[in-house]
Formats: structure tokens, C-alpha cells, sequence
């Protein structure tokens, strides 16, 4: 195990000083390697968990190496591989090596889908897995376009084992595996399939890459190399060797995706060259053979650009609409003469014109519950080929009322410029008899549905009364735009005065701005994005509306591109936005927004890894007392250096620990930039950290508040384990306390309040009126009514508000003993039975603070304690059942930055207990109070415990400090 260097002298450390790096994020993206697992099974650890979903996104290349076995392959598992045991996401190829599978097991339930999707040797693949949590559905795509989807109950809940395992036997190369801890969009799934990562991304909690030199991982190695939210694994090898393929010689990483559909007409052709391309030969056309087989020697008419350098290609266009076309690269080395040639992608171009969805049908016709209008537009009765059925439940069917013509009325959900309409006629099996379908229609169509205006009389083909009927007729709508179409009857097939439609469908033009980038609703997004869209087919120019105010947006330019560069965005700020396409006419946009990140990171501890050697340790950055002659230490004297359990996200955060008994009485860890830092941008006005501290033991302040921390199983069953801190008690009294904040991190039962106990054993008889974590109910008057015997809980109370601030009371009259709470100090409420418990004088009567953790401690303050009755003594410390914890020495902490003239300003945390409470807290610095500095050049920041202006001794502990960022709080909505 690597420990940190002993002491370094003040001139070799001031030397130092000079060439430390800033530590900001690195940028992640394709290494130039992958991993082949090629008859073994190899294990990721997962220490963090972060695995562990109910809802996610899984993202990887995959390339068979193996071809046709006739039996199933597993690629990955979440967990063991046995269904039983709840493993969560696996996928395997199918044994007819026509597609993937699909599985998800949580144990108590289980999903699999199957897509019919060629998988072929040695072709590079992207598959997405997705599971939204809220209703059980699952996704999978391939080459980012959706391949399947299936809906399940009972997939909410993972209880799978940390780790996940690649190969399993299988013959596949794997790269870039990503993990979201959401259902990624189609959109999404596309945009990352085709970009490196740089930094953080939000929702993004694992990232595997195989770096160079990674091939050769003993069993158990050490514990995983952490990035932040990006994360390179530890890798567990069983069975054969893991090799790292380099990327393969031919171009791959093509985009659009190979089968892609819907390909803008103006698309530009991208790729990832080859490992060893020097340069690139394009070959673009419409016929696979051509595209296939041409070379320099064959043209055929195909090969549009020769030995270039650049791994972009732009067709001339526009592209055909609706058109396939086929594309290669072929990659030549250095040599000029070694060829390299590459796989034929292919991809469609966007249709003519595009199905309206949901659209609504009504009718002022007279037809029972089942026949009614809207069956015209919800796809009943069709088949996978568009063949309808005959059964007449399927269908439209209804008489005109006596007052009034007969119509059929469609509303879209806006306004669209129409293209066609599809009539399926009325298909009973006797409809060659009876005559219920449509004939002669006058359709109209209106904008508000107020308006309306004849489009034309048109004539509908009677349907073929056999269940492989498709479409006969297309009435062409002409591009009127309309968000209402009403057919008016005018008459039918027959003379019975019934008359039907069995299905319709309406097709558009796409004139109007579509796919937003940012998306619309998107969240985090850097102020300093650019806007885009996909225009609208027929648009010249498009006007762009952008503000802050969605009932007023201002038009603040017209461009010829459909990209847009706002003036400079603040933080913390929704925005709203519309591009309205002009052309002949101009087609209003739906109105957009996004919101952007309210703060980004000066630091959030994860590029820092334990090579001191490169200076890369999270002390090399911040230097503490073994440089500045302060009491701090950063980081741990041994591997790993930074802190990865106690982390508010990412991976990592960093350890200060503080030793005030010494001068000069104050502890500091300071960071100079390598350059000075301009937080002033996009509206920055505060600084942002996240710190953890832990509860003393026990400590009462002034005031009386008193601060304490505790491990423990529980308080319940026959043994407990806690901390105690308590007074004695003869006779009949009470003790009274507010429970002023409860750490729930360890657990939902960390329990806090007061307690009538006989003494400290651990099986002590007792009573106990305690707070819970939430997802405890809140609130439990418990007892336990012998010596060494069970615990017992009249109820736990979860029809609060119990969440602290909250007050708690247990009192005894002789044998009787109750138990209270109350919101405000004065208004009580009895909980649970009377209890009868007889005790022997003194008894025990105080405060108790258990974790539910044996490994993780909680912290609790109490205020406002109050005794009643015969209560001596000093308080007392006891430790029930479990040594506890030593908890930190309360002292101020405090931030002090100093700009690039050496004009610094100190800012304390308005709590003075703050280092004494465990879990996050998020401390919010408004940068007015660094008086005099200049925030435009900061040059170094010091974060601190005690009291630098002014020291005085005090004692020991340890913080945590993470996600330090600038910008604005985003306004509470």
C-alpha cells in the first residue's frame, strides 16, 4: 500500500508551490482501446453501488468475435447471473444469432425482450438498454435507433449484488460502457452514441474506459481509480487472460447509424478513423452492389472523395426524401498502398411526409359505447401491415341525428401543414351488402375550429369486406394548414342510413422548427450553450423568440442556419424559446424552454488519484499543514489519499482533519490557481460548498443546545446499542427535549428522543419517546418491559409532520409512564398506550441517539431540555451495548479567498456547531462578503477550521468538503 511521503521541508515545499497543476476535470472520450473478453468471465466492482437502480440506461459498443454457436451467449449481467437472486439488466445474444435479449429480474419480478436485429461478426454495434422505473418499461436500441420496447410491472426495485460481469464465456469486445441513472431518450441515446465525454455529464454514474496497460489485472486488485461520475473500474479477472484490443484498422463509430431512419436531407457524414488511417476514400450512393464493390480502379460512380484527411463527408444536396442510401470508408496507412476497406452503413432519408399522432375524433352521430369515432384514429383493427380486420367492434359506425347532416370531426394537437389523408372504408364481412361505408364527403378544415373552409368534395372507396383490406383511398390534402379536418356526409354506400369509417390516418409536411437542442424541459445546461433545431422543411430564413418570460418572448434575431448564439445566460435561470419558420408563409413554433446549471465546480475532488509521483494526489493540490504550518492534514496518510465513502456525489471528496491544540491554533488548506479565476460570469453572485462534518460525543453548548453522535444496531429487540446521555431520576418526573435536526443518512431508523431507562446494560427495561427518519413513520414510543426481554412498539406514527424540529416528552407517576409529542413546545399529543413499568429508584433519565449503523454514525441536536421532579447529578456519557464514536471538537469553519494583488477576505459559517453536524450540509457564500476582492482574479482559496483572525486552542476532528462551484441558486419554483 503506497503511503504519503514524509514531511517535506518549507524550501522544497515552496519549490513545489511552482508547479502545481489546477486539477480541473479531464476529458474523457475514446482511448484507442477496448476490452476483449474471450472465454472469461471478468467482474467490475462496484464499491459505491452505483449500480444499484430501479430506473437507468445502459450504453456500450459490442463486437462478436465468434459468430453462430446455436446456443445463448451472455455479454453482461448486474449481479450473479441468476434470476433468482434479482440481477437486474442482462443481455445475451440469441442462439439463432438473429438479434439480442433482453432481461430484467428483480426477483420478485422478471421481463424479457427479444429484438429480430442481424448482429454480424466483427461490426462494431451501440446498443442502449432502458428501464423507466415508473411504469416498467423497457427499451433496447441499436445503433441509437429503437429496436423494441415492452411494458412490466413489478421492475421498480433492484436488490441485486454490487458488482457487474462482462463476457461470461462469450466471444465480445466491448467499449465505452456507460450507466445513466435515467431513461435516456432516443435523442440522447443518439447524441451521446456519437460524442466524447468531457467532465462530469449530469445523471451519468458509471464510465468504463480501457486504458493502455490495463490488459494485465490480477484477481482482487486494489480499489477502483475514481473520476468523479466517471469512473475507471476495477477489474476482476476469472478464467482466460483479458486482453485490450486496440480500435480496429477500418473506420468505425459512423454516423448516422448505420440503418438510421428519418436522416435529415442535409446531413453530414462522421466516422471514426481507423487505428492506423493516414487517409480516407468515400464512397456514397443509392445501390448497395455499387457502394459495395467499387474501388479506384471501379468507380461506378460512387466514389465522391479520395485520400482525404478529414473524417466528415457532406453530400451534395438535399438528400431524396424517403431514399436509402448506402456509404463506405475505406482507410489507407501511411504507405498509401495498405487498404484497410470498410463496411457498408446505410441509412433513409426523411419521408415525404409524416402519420399525425393522437389525434382526437368525435362526431355528432348517434352510436353505442364501443363503435364510437375515436376508433377511426386509435389503430384498432389494423395489423403490423396495415390490413383490417372485419370485426365490427373495430370500426366507426352511426346514424345522423334528425336535426342535423351527418359529420366525423378530427382535431390535432396543433396546427399542422396537411399532406394526405388514408381512408380506411367501413369493413364488415357484409359490407357489399349492407353498404355502411362512407361515399360522397365535403371536407372542411379549420385553424381554431371556429373558421372553417371547404377544401373539396371527394368520393371514398368502398372497402373490400375482407380481413387483408388495406387503404384505397388518398385524398390529397393539398398543404392547408389546419389543426380541425371535418368530414361531412353527404352519402354512403347503401341506403340502410347508417354509415361508417374503420380507420383514417393524416400525414404532414414538416413546416415548423423541430428536435431542439438544448431539448425542451432540459436541466443543467451551461450558460454558454448555442441553440439549434431541425428547421422546417420549406423554411428561407427562422425567427428566433428568446427570454425569460414565456408569456412574452421577443424576437431577437432572424438567421439563415438554424443555430443561434444567445447573449451571455446567467445561472440558475429558466429560458424560454421559439423559432418561427418564415418561407412563403410563416409557420409559428411550440414555445421551448431549458433551465441552466445553477453552479459550476471549481473543484469536486474526482480527478485526484493516489500517484504522488505525477503530483496527482488530492495534497499535491491542496496543501495543508505539512506546507503552510497550519494544524490540517488533507487527505489520509495511506491509499486512497481522498475520501470515498463520505461523498455528496462523484466519487470522492476531500478529508481536512484539524488539530487546534497547537499554535497557531487555527487549521487551513489552501489551493492556488494556476492562473487567477474570474467568478463573475453568467450572473455569478455566490460561492457554493458541500461539508460534512461529525457530532462531537457529547457536547452542550451556550444555550443549552446539545450536540452528539452514535453508532448502534438499534434500540429494540433484547439488546441495545446507543449513546446515552442522561441524569438521575427518584421519584415521579419527566424530561422534555426538541429534537432540532436528525442525520437519516445511515438509515431510515436512526432513532432520537428521550428515555426513562433503570440503567445503562444494554437489556435494560426502558421507555423511549424517539424520533425516526422518515421512511420510519416519523415518530415510535417504544418500551421494553423486562430485563434481557423483546422490545415492544404500541405504534409508529407516520401521520405527522414528524420530521425534526420536533418535541418529544416522557413522563412517570410512580409505575405509569407516557410518552408525547408536539410541533411547538405547547401543544401535546399522548402517542401510543399507558404504560405501566416498574422501576427501582434512581432511575436513568435523559437523551438517545442511536444510527440503526453500526459502521456509520449519526448526529442529532437537541434543544430546550427541561427535567421535572427530584433530577440530580452532572449529565453522564454512556455507551449502551457498542463503543461510540469520538466526534470532532466544535470550531468555526470558514472560507477565505485572496486575489491575484493579494487583497484577501475571510467569510465564517453562520453556524458555529457546523463542523459538529454529520451529513451534508450545503454552505451558500454570496460573494459580496469577500470584501475588497476581486472576484474577477482570484488567485487562491483556504478553507479553514478555527478562528484565523483571531486564534484561540481548541481541539481535534476531521470535515469533508466537496462540489465546490460558483453561479446562482436557481429561484424556488
Amino acid at each position: 500500500m503506497l503511503k504519503r511521503p514524509i514531511p517535506r521541508t518549507l524550501n522544497v515545499c515552496l519549490l513545489f508551490l511552482g508547479c502545481l497543476s489546477t486539477a480541473m476535470p479531464t476529458a474523457y472520450g475514446d482511448s484507442g482501446y477496448a476490452l476483449e473478453v474471450s472465454g472469461a468471465t471478468v467482474t467490475i466492482e462496484d464499491p459505491q453501488d452505483v449500480l444499484r437502480l430501479s430506473s437507468y440506461t445502459y450504453e456500450f459498443w459490442l463486437k462478436d468475435l465468434q459468430g453462430p454457436t446455436g446456443s445463448w451467449r451472455n455479454m453482461f449481467c448486474k449481479g450473479s447471473g441468476d434470476v433468482s437472486a434479482g440481477r437486474g439488466p442482462l443481455l445475451a445474444m440469441r442462439p439463432d444469432e438473429q438479434g439480442l435479449h433482453y432481461d430484467h429480474s428483480t426477483g420478485s419480478g422478471q421481463s424479457t425482450l427479444d429484438i429480430m436485429e442481424g448482429i454480424r461478426p466483427n461490426e462494431w454495434i451501440h446498443v442502449s438498454l432502458v428501464l423507466t422505473a415508473l411504469d416498467g418499461e423497457q427499451r433496447i436500441y441499436t445503433n441509437g435507433v429503437q429496436a423494441g420496447t415492452r411494458t412490466s410491472a413489478g421492475l421498480t426495485n433492484t436488490t441485486q449484488e454490487a458488482v457487474l460481469q462482462m463476457g461470461m464465456g462469450a466471444n465480445v469486445v466491448l467499449d465505452d460502457f456507460r450507466v445513466w441513472d435515467h431513461a435516456r431518450t432516443e435523442a440522447e441515446v443518439q447524441e451521446h452514441m456519437a460524442q466524447e465525454l468531457e467532465g462530469d455529464e449530469e445523471g451519468l454514474v458509471g464510465y468504463w474506459r480501457f486504458n493502455e496497460g490495463v490488459g494485465t489485472i490480477a484477481h482482487d486488485s486494489s480499489p477502483s481509480e475514481i473520476h468523479g461520475t466517471i469512473v475507471n473500474p476495477v477489474w476482476r479477472m476469472d478464467g482466460a487472460p483479458v486482453a485490450l484490443a486496440a480500435p480496429p484498422a477500418f473506420a468505425y463509430g459512423q454516423f448516422p447509424a448505420h440503418g438510421a431512419v428519418d436522416v435529415p436531407v442535409d446531413v453530414v457524414l462522421v466516422w471514426k478513423p481507423g487505428q492506423f488511417a493516414h487517409t480516407q476514400d468515400v464512397y456514397f450512393g443509392t445501390a448497395y452492389n455499387d457502394v459495395n464493390d467499387a474501388s479506384r480502379a471501379d468507380l461506378r460512380g460512387v466514389l465522391v472523395s479520395q485520400g482525404q484527411s478529414g473524417t466528415t463527408y457532406d453530400p451534395a444536396g438535399p438528400l431524396d426524401l424517403g431514399r436509402t442510401y448506402y456509404w463506405r470508408v475505406d482507410t489507407f496507412e501511411a504507405d498509401g498502398v495498405t487498404l484497410h476497406k470498410g463496411a457498408v452503413w446505410s441509412f433513409t432519408v426523411e419521408p415525404v411526409a409524416y402519420a399525425i399522432a393522437d389525434v382526437v375524433a368525435t362526431s355528432n352521430g348517434i352510436s353505442d359505447g364501443l363503435s364510437t369515432a375515436q376508433r377511426t384514429v386509435d389503430g384498432s383493427g389494423l395489423n403490423a401491415a396495415d390490413q383490417h380486420s372485419v370485426e365490427a367492434a373495430d370500426m366507426w359506425l352511426a346514424a345522423p341525428n334528425a336535426d342535423e347532416p351527418l359529420w366525423i370531426q378530427f382535431e390535432f394537437d396543433r396546427l399542422y401543414k396537411l399532406h394526405e389523408l388514408l381512408v380506411w372504408n367501413y369493413n364488415s364481412q357484409f359490407e357489399m351488402v349492407l353498404g355502411f361505408g362512407l361515399k360522397d364527403v365535403t371536407i372542411e378544415y379549420s385553424a381554431d375550429g371556429a373558421e372553417w373552409s371547404v377544401l373539396a368534395d371527394a368520393e371514398f372507396a368502398q372497402a373490400a369486406a375482407r380481413a387483408d383490406y388495406v387503404a384505397n383511398t388518398v385524398v390529397d390534402l393539398e398543404g392547408i394548414a389546419a389543426r380541425f379536418v371535418r368530414l361531412n356526409v353527404n352519402s354512403g354506400w347503401g341506403i340502410t342510413g347508417q354509415y361508417g369509417l374503420s380507420e383514417v390516418r393524416f400525414s404532414y409536411i414538416p413546416a415548423q422548427a423541430r428536435e431542439p437542442q438544448p431539448i425542451d424541459g432540459a436541466a443543467n445546461v451551461d450558460p454558454d450553450t448555442a441553440l439549434s433545431w431541425r428547421t422546417g422543411r420549406e423554411a428561407a430564413s427562422h425567427e428566433v423568440y428568446f427570454g425569460i418570460d414565456a408569456a412574452e418572448l421577443p424576437l431577437v434575431g432572424t438567421v439563415a442556419q438554424a443555430t443561434f448564439a444567445p447573449p451571455a445566460l446567467d445561472f440558475g435561470t429558466t429560458y424560454y424559446w421559439r423559432i418561427d419558420e418564415a418561407g412563403e408563409e410563416v409557420w409559428a413554433g411550440e414555445l421551448w424552454s431549458f433551465s441552466t446549471l445553477d453552479f459550476v465546480l471549481i473543484d469536486g475532488f474526482e480527478t485526484y488519484t493516489d500517484d504522488i509521483d505525477a503530483g496527482e494526489a488530492i495534497f499535491d493540490t491542496w496543501l495543508d499543514g505539512w506546507v503552510n504550518n497550519t494544524g490540517s492534514t488533507v487527505g489520509y496518510l495511506d491509499t486512497p489519499f481522498a475520501e470515498r465513502s463520505i461523498v455528496y456525489s462523484g466519487s470522492q471528496s476531500m478529508p481536512l482533519q484539524y488539530d487546534n491544540t497547537a499554535s497557531p491554533f487555527y487549521s487551513e488548506a489552501e489551493r492556488t490557481f494556476t492562473s487567477p479565476q474570474d467568478w463573475t460570469g453568467n450572473g455569478a453572485d455566490t460561492l457554493r460548498l458541500f461539508v460534512a462534518g461529525r457530532a462531537p460525543a457529547f457536547a452542550e453548548m451556550a444555550g443549552g443546545t446539545i450536540l452528539m453522535n452514535a453508532i448502534g444496531n438499534d434500540i429494540w429487540d433484547s439488546a441495545d446499542q446507543f449513546r446515552y446521555v442522561y441524569k438521575n431520576l427518584s421519584g415521579n418526573g419527566s424530561v422534555t427535549a426538541r429534537v432540532d435536526t436528525l442525520d437519516i443518512s445511515p438509515d431510515i431508523w436512526v432513532k432520537a428522543g428521550v428515555m426513562i431507562r433503570q440503567n445503562a446494560e444494554a437489556g435494560a427495561v426502558n421507555t423511549f419517546m424517539a424520533m425516526t427518519g422518515t421512511g420510519g413513520g416519523g415518530s415510535t414510543f417504544q418500551q421494553r418491559m423486562t430485563a434481557g426481554g423483546a422490545s415492544v412498539s404500541q405504534h409508529t406514527y407516520a401521520d405527522g409532520p414528524f420530521t425534526a424540529p420536533y418535541w418529544v416528552r416522557v413522563t412517570r407517576e410512580g409505575s405509569t409512564l407516557r410518552g408525547y409529542t408536539s410541533p411547538d413546545g405547547e401543544n401535546w399529543t399522548q402517542r401510543g398506550d399507558t404504560i405501566t413499568l416498574a422501576m427501582t429508584d434512581p432511575v436513568l433519565i435523559g437523551l438517545a441517539l442511536t444510527s440503526h449503523n453500526v459502521n456509520q454514525a449519526t448526529s442529532a441536536q437537541f434543544s430546550n431540555v427541561a427535567f421535572t421532579g427530584n433530577v440530580t447529578g452532572a449529565w453522564q456519557v454512556a455507551e449502551v451495548g457498542v463503543a461510540q464514536p469520538a466526534g470532532n471538537a466544535v470550531a468555526p469553519l470558514y472560507v477565505a479567498l485572496e486575489d491575484a494583488t493579494g487583497r484577501s477576505a475571510v467569510v465564517t459559517h453562520p453556524d458555529a456547531n457546523i463542523v459538529g453536524r454529520s451529513g451534508w450540509n450545503e454552505w451558500r457564500i454570496p460573494l459580496s462578503q469577500f470584501t475588497g476582492v476581486n472576484l474577477s482574479r482570484v488567485s487562491t482559496m483556504m478553507i479553514g477550521v478555527g478562528n484565523k483572525t483571531n486564534p484561540t486552542a481548541g481541539g481535534t476532528g476531521v470535515v469533508y468538503i466537496d462540489d465546490i462551484g460558483f453561479g446562482h441558486p436557481a429561484a424556488a419554483e
